[in-house]
């Protein structure tokens, strides 16, 4: 059979089929095939999570650093998505700042900023994650995610400035926020351009916060007080601070009102303001007049040192103010004068309670544990840190105090070069010192040492004990060091060795104008050169001792006694039924007071007109008296 060929038409109408299928074939398969390759090249983008200590978590400040490095591609990337997975929920944040090929950035999120965003304030996200952002066919899309990383946590130490310029980074550089995955390559975002995306001002300082319907750009109100992010400041809600740089940031409204959240690290402030750390909030010319609760947390190595400028501490300067409830732990503090553990300088209408520090404080002039010069109450309040001054008023609670003291104590080194110091307070002026002790001791150089007060006027002393060593050079005493106006001592006790070369007591070191001595008692030795004694050293000006006793040590050259080691210029300065012991200086033991061996101090009759029902106590035959509201234990003698 002869085959037959293809007619004309025929090989005409295939060839024209072959084009049309072969056109369909490029328009839908290939074409299409070649556009996703060239999405997909997107991939071969070099973006990589940088750790080694550049990408952490501060739970502290949830706050994020993220480094990204780039390696040396040739694909133009117009922007960055990264995310954070957050308990199993991914946020995602989007910002046109890529690094250069080859290069790196670091990027950072206040995620304090976004609670309204759905950030979790009190979950840690733990991992972070990179997709490149480009353009294909005139719409934005996303790549596919080029690293994943978990999210270590750590410390971000920096500098008041550098938070601020961090937080603004953080707002300057976030320009999309947006939930989801967003892992799917090629899935449009929203605009990252300058269109209708709400895109956060780069002078807004709460961070990546924005209003839901961007029609005004950034929320009202954002300023500098964003840094707060839970309270209004205002009594019923005060700013709630959680971080040390919040807590520097009250230096932005001084008239607020402020609690702690919890434990403050304030460790990172030896690297703040040039090797300076920290700047006391408030100071002379604009006081802290709001209120501080610290809830009974503690904020930990705080760091100032500022050696040439005066009211120094936490707080520079409380004026109308009122400070609660904090301790301050292993602080360090240096400043010149009005030196401060809690705050430099306190006004009579502020009030300071349930405070403590126990960091060292250093200065030249008004160095306190917890006030430099005070005029405002302090109650219930101790110092374990050290207190060093230069010059003049330097105490354990408050160096210069004209406010009242109660319910307080000391027990670190307190030290002053040239100056007044004492265990309580240094100076104390037209105030009081009830129910306080010390058991540090107290060294003054060249001036006054007190265990209680190293110079009082008219400044009574009541319910109070030292039990530290305190020595100085002149007037130097167990409870106070000098004593003027109408300074008494009543119901206090000293057992502390007292040392110096002039006018040294067991209780006063030299007492003048009515300055008694009431129902108190030293078994501290006693020593020194001249007008050494073992309730006070040198009486002026009818100063009295009256229902007290001294069994401590009297040793001294001259002018020594059991009770008085002088009665000097101003008269006589009559002793009532107040003893010591016969051994405790010998045959030169002055004229005042009566002498008791240590079986007659032991006896209740020997003392007579005393109360033993409401103000002394003792164990008959066994130990000398004590007084009952400050009790003694192992009770004296024993």
């Amino acid at each position: 059979m002869k085959k037959r060929g293809i007619s004309a038409v025929v090989a005409t109408i295939l060839i024209i089929l072959i084009v049309v299928v072969g056109v369909g074939i490029v328009w839908k398969i290939i074409l299409p095939l070649f556009a996703e390759l060239e999405l997909l090249s997107y991939s071969d983008v070099r973006m990589n999570i940088v750790m080694q200590g550049y990408t952490i978590y501060d739970k502290d400040g949830h706050f994020a650093f993220v480094q990204i490095g780039r390696g040396a591609d040739e694909v133009n990337v117009t922007g960055l998505e990264i995310g954070f997975r957050f308990d199993g929920t991914t946020k995602t944040y989007q910002t046109k700042v890529v690094p250069a090929p080859g290069g790196k950035h670091v990027y950072k999120f206040n995620f304090t900023n976004d609670s309204d965003m759905g950030i979790p304030q009190d979950v840690a996200p733990d991992k972070v994650t990179v997709a490149p952002v480009f353009i294909f066919n005139n719409k934005v899309r996303l790549g596919q995610i080029l690293d994943e990383k978990p999210l270590p946590s750590g410390k971000i130490y920096l500098s008041a400035g550098d938070w601020i310029n961090a937080n603004l980074e953080a707002a300057e550089n976030i320009v999309v926020i947006h939930l989801g995955p967003s892992n799917v390559p090629g899935v449009p975002v929203n605009d990252t351009g300058d269109g209708e995306g709400c895109i956060v001002s780069g002078e807004e300082i709460c961070g990546n916060d924005v209003d839901e319907d961007c029609e005004n750009g950034v929320d009202d109100g954002c300023d500098v007080l964003g840094y707060f992010f839970e309270g209004t400041g205002v009594e019923g809600d005060a700013y709630v601070i959680e971080n040390c740089y919040q807590l520097q940031n009250m230096s932005y409204n001084l008239d607020g009102y402020y609690e702690l959240k919890g434990n403050i690290d304030c460790s990172m402030t030896n690297l703040w303001g040039e090797g300076k750390g920290f700047k006391p909030v408030g100071d002379l010319s604009s006081k802290f007049t709001g209120r501080f609760d610290g809830n009974d947390f503690e904020i930990s190595e705080l760091f100032i040192n500022r050696g040439d400028e005066n009211y120094v501490g936490l707080f520079g300067y409380i004026r109308s103010g009122e400070i609660k409830n904090v301790g301050m732990v292993d602080s360090e503090i240096y400043g010149n004068s009005y030196v401060g553990g809690i705050t430099g300088s306190s006004s009579p209408d502020s009030t300071i309670t349930n405070s403590y520090n126990t960091g060292s404080v250093n200065g030249r002039s008004g160095v306190g544990g917890i006030v430099g010069i005070s005029y405002s109450s302090i109650t219930d309040s101790y110092n374990t840190g050290s207190v060093q001054g230069y010059s003049n008023y330097i105490g354990g609670i408050a160096g210069d105090s004209y406010s009242p003291i109660t319910n307080s104590y000391n027990t670190g080194s307190i030290s002053s070069s040239s100056g007044n110091a004492g265990g309580i307070a240094g100076s104390s002026h037209d105030s009081t010192v009830t129910n306080s002790y010390n058991t540090g001791s107290v060294v003054s150089y060249l001036r006054t040492a007190g265990g209680i007060i190293g110079f009082s006027l008219s400044s009574p002393v009541t319910n109070s004990y030292n039990t530290g060593s305190i020595s100085g050079l002149e007037y130097v005493g167990g409870v106070i060091g000098v004593s003027f106006d109408s300074s008494p001592v009543t119901n206090s006790y000293n057992t502390g060795s007292v040392t110096g070369s002039l006018r040294v007591g067991g209780i006063i070191g030299a007492s003048h104008y009515d300055s008694t001595v009431t129902n108190s008692y030293n078994t501290g030795s006693v020593t020194g050169s001249s007008h050494i004694g073992g309730i006070i050293g040198a009486s002026h000006y009818d100063s009295t001792v009256t229902n007290s006793y001294n069994t401590g040590s009297v040793t001294g050259s001259s002018h020594i006694g059991g009770i008085i080691g002088s009665i000097e210029a101003g008269g006589y300065s009559p002793v009532m039924n107040s003893y010591y012991l016969d051994s405790s200086c010998g045959e030169f033991c002055g004229y005042w007071g009566k002498s008791l061996t240590s079986l007659q101090m032991k006896a209740g009759k020997g003392y007579n007109g005393w109360d033993f029902d409401t103000i002394w106590d003792i164990d008959e035959g066994t130990s000398y008296p004590w007084l009952g509201e400050i009790e003694q234990v192992p009770h004296p003698g024993l």
